[in-house]
């Protein structure tokens, strides 16, 4: 079983107690049925519990030789139950366990999760959008953001910014051997990263129409060949550009570098979990991420989504925050990760 799926399994045999334990529930207010078994009130050690549970697992998983299951961590919850981290094929997730051994419960499910956050207020709020440039995801963020720009852009400050990985893959996605600069669209894409930055840097008021013509127009594969033709139709110096990306490239990756691994607050609290755990601050996961006032937005990934985000983090919101934008584009999902 090469792609074992241990949520999948560790539920299956949850949904098999569920429904044995909801069979003796019924039976016994309707008197149909045999008396549920009581359960052995033993209370075994965190030590017989583990070794319990990583044999079950193997077993029910039908190839023990090619799973690796290891319990990381478990806590006596002062209840009935053992709290367990399990790590199976590499996956990590949280399970309970009665403290005799009978009964496995696959994920907890809070009855009262963290409520959404509300973003901070501004006078003029600060959007960052994070994107790889030819990830189809973050190209679609950009698609969503663009009309939002041209509404919004004279009373918020909007920002691209760039997801950069560091020994990634092989040198065909990074700048050098060194592989201190990568992208998951290979090195073209942290090429053209660099130019749209230059573009910020230095020629600002044209960067979204740069942007939404190499969208349009070119791919990772051609943007080497294309990009110089479409900045000149958009008026750019091509020579600044060039410039920049020459001595000044590396410099403006590393402050988007520092940017993506800075921790942020989080919208929603309930949409960002770790191993069973709420996350309340995180880094930048994936393109697209869009942070609002130093906040991660956790809402509708559309374009009236966005305008009415930003327009929700204004202190006193300008009053064409109540215009509505036509899009095409509807709501986008996905991720570049």
């Amino acid at each position: 079983m090469n792609k074992f799926n241990a949520r999948l399994l560790i539920s299956i045999v949850a949904v098999l107690l569920i429904g044995l334990g909801g069979g003796y529930l019924v039976a016994e207010k309707i008197n149909l049925g045999p008396e549920p078994e009581k359960i052995d009130t033993n209370i075994l050690s965190m030590e017989d519990i583990s070794k319990k549970v990583v044999d079950f697992i193997k077993e029910m998983g039908g190839s023990p030789e090619e799973m690796t299951v290891e319990v990381l961590e478990i806590t006596d919850t002062r209840d009935d139950l053992y709290r367990l981290k399990l790590s199976v094929n590499s996956q990590n997730f949280i399970s309970y366990i009665t403290k005799d051994g009978n009964l496995l419960f696959p994920e907890f499910v809070d009855m009262n999760p963290p409520k959404p956050l509300t973003i901070p207020l501004s006078e003029k709020p600060v959007v960052d959008l994070f994107v790889m440039s030819f990830c189809p995801a973050g190209n679609q963020a950009e698609d969503l953001m663009k009309p939002v720009v041209d509404l919004l852009g004279s009373v918020a400050d909007f920002n691209l910014h760039y997801i950069i990985y560091s020994d990634y893959q092989s040198e065909d996605f990074c700048l050098s051997s060194e592989q201190k600069y990568c992208s998951m669209h290979r090195t073209a894409e942290v090429n053209q990263d660099i130019r749209e930055l230059c573009v910020a840097e230095y020629q600002s008021d044209k960067l979204w129409s740069f942007v939404d013509e190499i969208n349009k127009r070119t791919t990772a594969e051609k943007v080497e060949e294309e990009w110089e033709a479409i900045a000149m139709d958009l008026g750019l110096n091509v020579d600044e550009i060039k410039r920049c990306q020459k001595e000044e490239g590396t410099i403006l990756l590393d402050r988007e570098i520092e940017l993506t691994n800075q921790e942020y607050p989080v919208q929603d609290p309930s949409r960002h979990q770790r191993d069973g755990e709420y996350k309340f601050e995180e880094d930048v996961q994936g393109s697209p991420t869009l942070i609002v006032n130093g906040m991660i937005y956790d809402g509708e990934r559309s374009t009236e989504g966005y305008k009415d985000a930003i327009c929700e983090a204004f202190g006193n919101a300008p009053s064409v925050c109540d215009q509505e934008i036509e899009s095409s584009e509807g709501i986008q999902t996905g991720t570049c990760q």
